[in-house]
C-alpha cells in the first residue's frame, strides 16, 4: 500500500488525507484551503507545530486507501477484481491500476516462490 501512496503522491491529495466525515467537512473544504483541513484533522489541538508530518499524512492516506479499496475473488478462479471508490473516475481507475500493478510486481519478484515457479517454466518430465 505504501508503494502505491508514494508512486501516486497520494499524501498530497486532499481526498486521501482530509477527513471523510460527510457534508460538514465537504462544505468546510470548499471554504478553507485543503492544507488547513489536513492540519485540523491531523493536529486537532491547534498547536503551532506547523504542517502534519509525512508519517501522519501517510497514515491518513493508507486509511483512506484501505477503506475505499475493493478486492474480490472472481468465482472459483484465481482471478481477483480490484476496484477503488472515488468521486473522480480517473482517480479511481488510476489507484486500482496502481494497486494491481504493485501486486503483480510483488508476486513476480525473483526472491518470491511464485516468481521462481514462473521463471522455471513448465515442469519437466522424467524420461
Amino acid at each position: 500500500m505504501l508503494a502505491v501512496i508514494k508512486d501516486l503522491h497520494l499524501t498530497e491529495k486532499p481526498e486521501f488525507v482530509a477527513p471523510d466525515d460527510g457534508l460538514f467537512f465537504t462544505i468546510k473544504g470548499w471554504v478553507l484551503k485543503p492544507s488547513t483541513i489536513i492540519g485540523l484533522v491531523l493536529n486537532p489541538s491547534g498547536s503551532s507545530e506547523g504542517q502534519p508530518s509525512e508519517f501522519a499524512l501517510s497514515r491518513a492516506a493508507i486509511g483512506r486507501l484501505q477503506s475505499h479499496l475493493i478486492i474480490s475473488r472472481s468465482g472459483l478462479t484465481y482471478i481477483i477484481n480490484i476496484g477503488f471508490r472515488s468521486h473522480n473516475p480517473q482517480r479511481a481507475a488510476q489507484v486500482a491500476n496502481a494497486v494491481a500493478e504493485t501486486y503483480i510486481n510483488d508476486q513476480l519478484e525473483p526472491g518470491d516462490a511464485a516468481g521462481r515457479r514462473l521463471d522455471a517454466g513448465p515442469p519437466q518430465r522424467a524420461a
